[in-house]
């Protein structure tokens, strides 16, 4: 508990930290490995023991085309032990890989990129999220393209994710030439901007865990708001406040953040000690090192 007080003290966001495995030795934990997850992530589970703090814990999960059937299996089962959600990288077809007769898909699972899974089995009605990562999967050759269409057109609404914020140093090109060769649009319908911002907010809420708690202005719930500057000029068509958001909005127009009612930006700047933060982070990859 005095963790994570003073990790709301300090930081000050709202987050989910998903706990996953050593990048040490990937053939060991990558392929076909018979390595269970790290013990670390019960000992994390002591010093984070609820799930109503600004920061709650998940098992980021290796799956099937990482380790042996039993593994998987075994992780699952840990991360449902400690009541945590799991969230796991789809490649190649993970999705069926996972035996349902185990009872291993349920609504706790978030799946990110499912580009390589048959519109079959995205139809399987188990419950769990489909997280779409369309920056990074546009762009790092492998993963395919969102699958954004044929989510829509099975009946189910991704939650978005950016996977990783690294430069990926390829270009779009795969993407933009691979655009005519795709078939017409499954679902007969253009996607809406107001649904883009339900994937960024509630149903991302609800695959975190904390749909109960946050990510919709109801009374409540806490007070988690993100302002931006309505007179930016690329934010100026209020009347289309929706389609200015999603098209045009970028991190640069947010004015002011409250988490749970709290002000932790202000006029564009981070509130508290930002120094100290950049401080702790430097020493923590010194001892690293």
């Amino acid at each position: 508990m005095p963790m994570r007080a003073s990790m709301r003290c300090a930081t000050g966001i709202q987050a989910v930290f998903a706990h996953g495995w050593p990048y040490t030795d990937a053939d060991c934990w990558l392929t076909n490995s018979t390595e269970p997850n790290p013990a670390d992530l019960r000992q994390l589970r002591e010093k984070i023991p609820g799930d109503d703090g600004l920061l709650t814990l998940a098992m980021g999960a290796r799956g099937p085309s990482s380790t042996v059937p039993e593994v998987t299996t075994a992780d699952f089962r840990m991360a449902r032990e400690l009541g945590i959600p799991i969230t796991m990288h789809v490649s190649g077809n993970d999705y069926v890989a996972l035996p349902d007769e185990a009872g291993l898909l349920r609504p706790d699972l978030t799946f990110v990129h499912v580009s390589s899974c048959g519109d079959h089995e995205l139809a399987a009605d188990h419950g769990v999220s489909i997280s779409i990562a369309s920056q990074i999967e546009l762009t790092m050759p492998g993963l395919g393209l969102p699958t954004i269409e044929r989510l829509l057109h099975a009946g189910l609404a991704p939650i978005l994710s950016v996977d990783s914020e690294l430069p990926q140093q390829v270009t779009c090109s795969r993407s933009c030439g691979s655009r005519s060769k795709r078939a017409p649009s499954p679902s007969g319908r253009k996607l809406s901007t107001r649904e883009v911002m339900r994937w960024a907010t509630s149903h991302g809420a609800a695959a975190c865990g904390v749909a109960d708690r946050t990510r919709s202005l109801t009374p409540g719930k806490e007070a988690d708001v993100v302002l931006p500057r309505a007179d930016d000029v690329n934010l100026s068509l209020l009347n289309a406040s929706a389609e200015a958001l999603v098209l045009a909005a970028h991190p640069g127009n947010v004015d002011t953040v409250l988490v749970a009612g709290r002000v932790v930006k202000r006029h564009g700047r981070l509130i508290g000690d930002v120094a100290q933060a950049g401080r702790l982070a430097a020493a923590a990859s010194e001892r690293l090192r």
